[in-house]
């Protein structure tokens, strides 16, 4: 996590850091049930949206590790394999949750 990128967009728009922030927290069990569901029901072209909606929004936040987690479901869903696939979608929401507790513990720590 590098939380650099979100401090610099805080000191160039005051207040977007943390706005940022808290929607990608707010938004991340969304979007990861979105990639999940899409998977589960074989639909590649609404799995591949949602995953690059993950890997962009993670990597704006500084979450380096999540995007790359995304990358790997990317390849996977470009490339059919099922059982990377899985693999994939299980490491990309382990570390999403490990995301948002290091945003929440840190970055939006003491916030109302």
């Amino acid at each position: 996590m590098d939380l650099a990128v979100l401090s610099a967009l805080e000191a160039e728009l005051p207040g977007a850091g943390r706005r940022f922030a808290c929607d990608f927290v707010g938004l991340w069990e969304r979007r990861y049930a979105a990639l999940a569901e899409a998977v589960a029901v074989g639909r590649m072209d609404n799995a591949l949206d949602a995953v690059l909606s993950l890997k962009v929004s993670s990597a704006m936040v500084g979450a380096r590790r999540l995007s790359g987690e995304a990358a790997c479901v990317e390849r996977a869903l470009k490339g059919g394999s099922q059982v990377d696939l899985e693999l994939f979608c299980g490491g990309l929401s382990e570390c999403g949750r490990r995301t948002v507790r290091t945003l929440r513990g840190g970055f939006l720590s003491g916030l109302p």
